[in-house]
């Protein structure tokens, strides 16, 4: 049996003088070169993605917490813009306003009592 030796420097030396055999051989080896360095570019590509997507999802924490400050800062400047809308249904009847003269002069006036019942005419 041949050694291993003697096997590998017959197969260097027949692609030495062999030009197809040697181009073939640099083929392969820049191809294999090719394959690595697009691996490790995607690798760094994956790399930079990740801390793109860490960045951005820190800065719409930091975006989220600040509107939240200022939510609540506003809450503390204009406590009635905040006060909650009572949920019930909306009201049936018409409120009475009966103007401040007429009123006055219903409460001091002699005949008040005759001005009472033509208001509760007019509201009835």
């Amino acid at each position: 049996m041949y050694s291993s030796r003697r096997v590998t420097s017959f197969i260097t030396s027949v692609t030495l003088r062999n030009p197809s055999l040697r181009s073939a051989r640099n083929k392969k080896i820049e191809s294999s070169r090719w394959n690595r360095r697009a691996e490790e570019e995607a690798v760094e590509q994956e790399i930079a993605n990740t801390r793109r997507a860490e960045e951005a999802t820190r800065m719409l924490a930091q975006e989220e917490a600040d509107r939240e400050e200022v939510r609540r800062e506003d809450r503390k400047k204009n406590p009635s813009k905040y006060i909650p809308i009572p949920n019930r249904p909306p009201p049936t009847l018409r409120p009475e306003i009966v103007a401040l003269y007429a009123q006055r002069r219903i409460d001091k006036g002699p005949d008040s009592t005759l001005l009472r019942e033509l208001v509760d005419i007019a509201n009835s």
